[in-house]
């Protein structure tokens, strides 16, 4: 049989393809187990600000090319610059992790820390086998069991197909339970639609799902867009050194900018250790730590 020149190159080229491919799906796997070593244990300095991050792999920065480079180490470096103050990182996210998993594994570790910064990323791994009933009575237990002042995204973008009809769904679960509680919602499904269908040739790892640097980035500028207007606060209170006492809630919370903020928290700012509640008049000040860790309530 003649095979021309043309066959063979294509062939050829297609091998050479398909092999790098593979390897960087072998440095992908590789990648999992060296997020989940590197976030074992707290990263950053004492001293400054603490961060609690609780999610799944996208917060252990799965497809970026070094843990720090995921939306979590992204964020505390935003938050390390803009405050001038150090920021250490508790990462408590799990790869693989479902709702239920922060519900009975993450949040009851957060008990044990006074957070200046809270985020939440989850609900992605939840979109495989969408139940709509479950997604929904488990997120109400989350945001209820979320401190107050704590910033979670709503559901990244699919793209297409019933993948992405479930993500628009979890998406307006996560969002209408968030708000109702006075959390701020980050719109991550909105940021990264923004992106178009061309993010799948730069803004992703080699199994196409996880993020690589570059889109990372996109989800770091999405939360950052809520927690930026919140630093001043936070690093003005650490500096004052004004600590918040062990296991006291806020009845009132910042929510982000005021557009965001329900009619029953106006008027309030957050200054920190563990976002603190002011409330302009009328209610008694309380301080957000982590009382409401409770995932069964």
């Amino acid at each position: 049989m003649n095979v021309d020149l043309a066959t063979v190159l294509v062939l050829a080229t297609g091998g050479v393809l398909a092999a790098a491919w593979s390897v960087k799906l072998v440095r992908l796997a590789a990648g999992l187990k060296r997020a989940s070593l590197y976030w074992s244990q707290p990263q950053g300095d004492d001293g400054g600000l603490l961060y609690v991050s609780l999610g799944d792999s996208a917060a252990q920065g799965v497809g970026a090319s070094h843990p720090e480079r995921g939306y979590v180490g992204l964020l505390a470096e935003r938050l390390r610059t803009t405050s001038g103050m150090p920021v250490r990182v508790v990462n408590l996210s799990r790869s693989g992790a479902r709702i239920s998993d922060v519900l009975e594994r993450q949040l009851p570790l957060l008990r044990g820390h006074r957070p200046d910064l809270v985020t939440v990323a989850i609900g992605g791994n939840d979109v495989w086998g969408y139940d709509a009933h479950l997604f929904a009575s488990q997120v109400d237990r989350l945001t209820a069991a979320l401190p107050v002042g704590a910033f979670i995204a709503d559901v990244p973008y699919f793209m297409h197909g019933h993948w992405e009809r479930a993500a628009r769904h979890a998406t307006d679960a996560v969002t209408s339970s968030a708000r109702s509680r006075g959390l701020t919602v980050v719109q991550l499904h909105e940021a990264l639609r923004r992106q178009g269908w061309s993010a799948m040739l730069n803004q992703f790892a080699a199994d196409w799902f996880h993020p690589n640097d570059r889109g990372y980035r996109v989800w770091a500028d999405a939360f950052w867009a809520q927690i930026s207007p919140v630093v001043p606060f936070l690093a003005a209170r650490s500096r004052h050194g004004q600590d918040a006492a062990p296991g006291i809630r806020g009845a009132a919370s910042f929510s982000g900018p005021a557009r965001h903020r329900t009619s029953q928290r106006e008027s309030v700012a957050v200054l920190s250790r563990g976002p603190m509640a002011l409330p302009a008049s009328g209610v008694p000040k309380r301080l957000m730590t982590t009382e409401r860790c409770d995932p069964t309530r």
